[in-house]
């Protein structure tokens, strides 16, 4: 009997033994999950997407690369160790992040590296070779004139050719800017500039803001490059009193 008590209780002492260390084990792996959810709802509230989509906008304003190749593997990096910093289950949106990034400075941002060197990959690097070099007695100008985005100012530039001598339309400007992001401080870009110079006309050509010489921080398609170049023909009325304004050409469609 007594032994079958002594039994009883080694199995009972062996029972509570293993209970107590399943019961520790099971304790550590409960711990460890738990700190690592704590470490998840960390990382989580860390990954700011506002604050994460500025990141990536600075990061890509910084870059000077003069090779597309090279600038994108610096994107593509940069991009990978942000998996690392903000975790795996930020991916997605971090993708989605620098897809946007990428394609609002490629459209928008004012002296884009990346499309100065996309451009670059044109057969003709995106000017009209042909047509470039500014036409006799070109003078440029700069103005400072509101910036109806901040509230600020920007400077910005345009040419004056004056009409070819013994013009029968010397008294009249034609107005003109270039096409979406046109290097105008290039040359002319604009085919039509030629045809209007060769009939005569003095012609005004407006660097859009953020393009060329002019400054600024985005391209706005037409939003307040208007308003710039209402600016321009201001300025002009007030300094050239004696010139008529008969036409404004405008083309947004870069020629290449």
């Amino acid at each position: 009997m007594k032994k079958s008590y002594a039994v009883i209780s080694a199995s009972m002492a062996l029972l509570l033994t293993l209970g107590g260390e399943i019961q520790s084990v099971s304790s550590v792996v409960h711990a460890q999950e738990v700190q690592q959810s704590v470490k998840n709802v960390q990382r989580q509230a860390d990954f700011n997407p506002q604050q994460y989509a500025n990141e990536v906008d600075s990061f890509i304003k910084d870059q000077t690369d003069p090779d597309i190749g090279s600038l994108f593997m610096k994107f593509t990096s940069q991009e990978v160790k942000d998996y690392g910093k903000y975790g795996q289950e930020n991916k997605e949106q971090i993708k989605q992040i620098w897809g946007a990034g990428i394609l609002f400075n490629f459209a928008f941002q004012g002296h884009s590296v990346i499309y100065d060197d996309l451009i670059k990959l044109l057969p003709n690097n995106g000017s009209n070779d042909v047509n470039l070099g500014f036409f006799p007695n070109t003078k440029s100008e700069k103005i400072t004139i509101p910036n109806q985005e901040n509230g600020g100012t920007i400077q910005s530039v345009a040419y004056f050719t004056p009409h070819k001598e013994g013009s029968t339309n010397a008294n009249k400007t034609v107005v003109m800017h270039g096409g979406y992001r046109g290097n105008v401080d290039k040359g002319y870009d604009l085919d039509e500039a030629g045809v209007f110079y060769n009939l005569g006309y003095n012609i005004l050509y407006v660097d859009n803001r953020a393009t060329s010489q002019s400054t600024g921080d985005y391209v706005t398609f037409g939003q307040y490059e208007a308003d710039d170049v209402i600016a321009w023909i201001n300025h002009l009325n007030e300094t050239k009193p004696d010139k008529k304004w008969c036409f404004m050409v405008v083309r947004w469609a870069r020629q290449l």
